[in-house]
């Protein structure tokens, strides 16, 4: 509100005096529409509803919040047939709490109440506040771009008691042959209404804690669809968002240079989810700190992305069906997992299909085998198909309850290439396949079986197949190897005393004057020519 409108009102009140009411109804029912009234609450005293408000003669809009009409409950805009004039609050800030609104715990269904606080945030590119309370609704709330969502944290809980769906309506995607279909089940779901847009932009989701149907109870038939359903993200920020007992934790289908940090999936089948090539993928992910736990098939799964990163992520629990695993990455280029892991888990850990992926700093614990009926070699601790991953100063301590689950299985050209880091271990050894490699740099080796006429056990403790190429280990970064059979020209040795560190460093100060000297016959321009000088052909 601008200083002038403030001194308006003042004046108002001075004159016209204040009056006082209980509640929204009580405003409602005031004979005399004028002057400055004082609401203690919504429904009563001290709720977060109340606050003060202005009546404008003028006025037709009306929303159950900031612009409340003497003869509508309810929200939405006014009927034709209802005389202007409403009572409009004093919104001195762009926070729209949505206790404003009528929201309430005590309240069965705050759908409605939530809803038109969004809308009113959205409007004026502002921020709807969960206030702590556990806030029940029936049908999903619908996020616009330009706005935020935020709570107080783990006390504010939104939590969906119905399988009701959202509107039912599509979405285009431009130049492409795609729909984003909004009738879904979910919790929360950001739209897109400008289709000339391929994206949601600037949309912020923060501290809350969002249960579906089928917490606390895991009751599966009637577990909600989605917990965050935002098909096409742009710059979005998803923080400290908590989501509990539906099938899909959060769900994208296309989200580009986005961020979630802190955020949390339990009690689900999929925590974070990029399903389909066909309809999106994504570029500039950032994932971090975030955590899935209690999944019957994956904790991560993530297809299409390019330029992505996940930092200091983790899973634990998950795969309980033993049908899926930890994380699946599927045609995703360029991706960095730093930091993460994995905790009591039936294996796989990792499953990465054409794939580009660096991990560094990635360790695992009490990953076990499968224990599902007739289980065979066909599952790994560590799986690939036509990828090139780079693990450096990882860890997979051995298997628990092996079984007949591998090591690693590595297929159709993958390269895959330790470093300084503890190999899957523990199971029925590692399975290579058609040109397919491995390379071990100061890494352990592993265990391996003979299973098999076609298959030669290597040195490295892989069990190749076919023509697979699979690189011989390598010597721990500082060691000194000769990989030349004796004819190499030079040879390196260690240092042994003293006088041999003396020697160098006097042959690096040697060296240093020299590199002087150049510096300054080359001049500081660092090509020795003139303005005059003509280049050399």
């Amino acid at each position: 509100m601008t200083g002038s409108a403030v001194q308006r009102w003042a004046q108002v009140a001075e004159d016209e005096g204040f009056q006082q009411v209980p509640n929204i109804e009580a405003l409602r029912a005031l004979r005399k529409k004028t002057g400055v009234v004082f609401v203690e609450g919504y429904y009563g005293e001290g709720d977060g509803g109340g606050g003060i408000f202005l009546w404008d003669p003028d006025a037709t809009r009306h929303n159950r919040g900031d612009a409340i009409a003497p003869a509508q409950d309810g929200a939405g805009q006014a009927e034709p047939d209802h005389a202007p004039g409403r009572w409009i609050r004093w919104q001195h800030t762009n926070t729209y709490d949505i206790r404003l609104y009528g929201a309430h715990p005590q309240q069965e269904d705050n759908s409605e109440a939530i809803q038109a606080c969004i809308d009113a945030a959205s409007k004026a590119g502002g921020c709807a506040y969960v206030s702590a309370g556990v806030y029940r609704i029936a049908r999903p709330l619908v996020v616009q771009p330009y706005m935020t969502l935020r709570g107080e944290g783990m006390q504010s809980v939104i939590r969906k008691t119905s399988n009701v769906k959202g509107p039912s309506l599509q979405r285009s995607v431009p130049n492409r042959d795609v729909q984003d279909d909004y009738n879904v089940d979910c919790v929360i779901a950001v739209d897109r209404p400008n289709t000339d847009l391929k994206f949601s932009p600037d949309v912020h989701i923060a501290d809350l804690r969002i249960q579906g149907k089928g917490h606390p109870d895991w009751n599966l038939e009637e577990r909600n669809a989605f917990g965050v359903y935002a098909p096409r993200l742009m710059r979005a920020r998803i923080e400290n968002v908590s989501v509990v007992g539906v099938d899909v934790g959060f769900h994208f289908s296309e989200i580009i240079v986005s961020r979630l940090s802190g955020c949390r999936a339990s009690q689900g089948r999929i925590g974070f989810h990029v399903p389909d090539l066909q309809t999106g993928g994504g570029t500039s992910l950032s994932l971090i700190n975030c955590y899935a736990a209690q999944m019957e098939e994956w904790g991560y799964r993530l297809r299409g992305l390019s330029y992505s990163v996940l930092i200091g992520c983790a899973c634990d629990n998950v795969n309980t069906s033993q049908s899926a695993g930890g994380y699946f990455l599927g045609v995703c280029h360029g991706i960095s997992l730093v930091g993460c892991g994995c905790e009591a888990t039936p294996a796989p850990m990792l499953r990465i299909q054409h794939t580009e992926l660096v991990a560094s700093g990635v360790k695992a614990h009490a990953i076990r085998g499968s224990e599902a009926s007739g289980a065979s070699a066909s599952q790994a601790y560590v799986m690939t198909r036509n990828a090139t991953v780079q693990f450096t100063g990882c860890r997979f301590p051995p298997l628990q309850r092996p079984g007949n689950t591998r090591n690693e299985i590595h297929e159709e050209g993958s390269l895959i290439t330790y470093t300084s880091s503890e190999r899957p271990s523990g199971g029925r050894g590692a399975h290579v396949g058609e040109e397919a490699a491995v390379f071990c740099i100061g890494s352990p080796e592993s265990d391996a079986e003979e299973d098999s006429t076609n298959v030669r056990l290597t040195p490295n403790g892989i069990s190749v197949q076919g023509e697979a190429v699979v690189g011989r280990r390598v010597a721990a970064i500082g060691a000194v190897e000769d990989n030349t059979d004796g004819t190499a020209a030079r040879t390196v040795q260690r240092i042994r005393s003293a006088d041999a560190l003396e020697a160098i460093n006097d042959n690096f100060a040697t060296l240093t004057a020299q590199m002087e000297r150049i510096r300054r016959v080359l001049g500081e321009g660092g090509h020795g020519l003139t303005e005059d000088s003509n280049p050399p052909n």
